[in-house]
């Protein structure tokens, strides 16, 4: 197990996530923190993940644990990498940079948002290598393609297609709270600003938040983003000649169809609950699919993963490898890039420690016989 000399700041995803929402105005933590419709579909999956129980082992020699992870041919010296996430800069004017910074630190695959604040060439530049790319495809797939042209000149090995998207889901808290793509200076907003002056002092001297990959392409955010279908993906297989990852998958029909598209991996996600209020449990599902997949397929998972325990409990219902996201985003609100790192090992650490309760010393070890009990089967 790696070691651990304890963080100086950031001691769990609860507190963190406090302190996120004081230091940022209403209308960033709320489009961060918010999730669709009532939010049932998010609280829900969060409470099926904190109800699974995990069956301890005893007199197990587990004197060397390694929480690293071989996933896809990639070398992980983590357990799990940073999901995509949009707009980053919202949080902070370098958040992009601090992850991309991450990922060579670490050593763990950061995903690449087609929106992030960062072009993929700088990314790929400042992770030395550890970049995934994450492909949303708006209105002009030509602009799609050539996106993908360009990861693959850069040296890109992994692509994502985020599918959940057909439609912007409706956050309503973020509506209330006055959040806009491209930003807006309304009288709320100006006030919420006011009283949040390092945030706002910060972000004005960074400019104005823009997109780094669309250049002179103007992005929209309610744009549409239902024009893709199979036979994209069938293009995109054809066109991409790394490993391809379908994100977005929350049945077992399309998980079985994804396969015979070769697709190289998919990812059972709910899109942090941002998408569909009446989602089914993303951790519930990750469970059915992989009892109908079996080895068939590698599965990413990702939504609701706050803790090392979490992560386990991903591992042991099939998960080939996982993905955070919003941890991140609170860390480095609370406390910008140490924040971030801290983060990420003590989730890390805790995995370790988990493993340890188990008796199991490396990560594919883990599987359905470390579970005492789940709330769904």
């Amino acid at each position: 197990m790696n070691t651990f000399s304890g963080n100086r700041y950031i001691n769990s995803f609860e507190e963190t996530r406090e302190l996120a929402r004081k230091k940022l105005p209403k209308f960033i933590f709320e489009y961060i923190d918010g999730s669709a419709g009532t939010e049932y579909g998010e609280k829900t999956n969060r409470q099926k993940l904190k109800e699974i129980q995990l069956k301890p082992e005893i007199l197990k020699n587990i004197s060397s644990i390694s929480t690293k992870q071989k996933f896809l041919n990639e070398n992980i010296q983590l357990p799990f990498g940073i999901a995509p996430m949009g707009m980053c800069q919202f949080v902070h004017p370098r958040a992009d940079r601090y992850l991309a910074c991450l990922g060579r630190d670490r050593e763990i695959p950061i995903c690449v948002s087609t929106v992030a604040s960062e072009s993929l060439e700088n990314y790929w530049e400042l992770s030395e290598g550890n970049a995934w790319f994450q492909l949303y495809v708006h209105s002009d797939i030509n602009f799609a393609i050539a996106l993908v042209k360009r990861a693959k000149k850069v040296g890109y090995k992994k692509l994502i297609l985020t599918v959940d998207v057909p439609a912007l889901g409706r956050r309503p808290r973020e509506e209330i709270a006055g959040f806009k793509v491209p930003f807006k200076l309304t009288p709320q907003t100006f006030l919420d600003c006011a009283l949040h002056p390092k945030w706002s002092i910060s972000n004005l001297l960074a400019g104005v938040p823009q997109p780094g990959n669309f250049g002179k392409n103007a992005f929209d955010r309610s744009g549409g983003r239902g024009i893709i279908d199979w036979k994209f993906l069938k293009k995109l297989r054809d066109l991409w000649e790394g490993e391809l990852i379908l994100k977005g998958i929350l049945n077992v029909e399309d998980s079985v169809k994804a396969i015979s598209f070769g697709v190289d991996a998919i990812q059972v996600s709910g899109h942090g609950g941002r998408q569909l209020d009446s989602m089914p449990a993303p951790i519930e599902m990750l469970y059915q699919i992989k009892k109908e997949l079996k080895n068939k397929c590698k599965i990413i998972f990702d939504t609701g993963i706050r803790s090392g325990e979490d992560v386990v409990k991903a591992y042991s219902l099939g998960a080939d490898f996982v993905m955070i996201g919003r941890p991140a985003l609170m860390a480095m609100a609370a406390y910008e890039k140490t924040g971030l790192y801290e983060m990420v090992d003590l989730i890390n650490h805790e995995t370790g420690i988990t493993m340890a309760q188990l008796g199991k010393t490396i990560m594919s070890d883990l599987s359905m016989k470390n579970v005492f009990r789940t709330p769904f089967q």
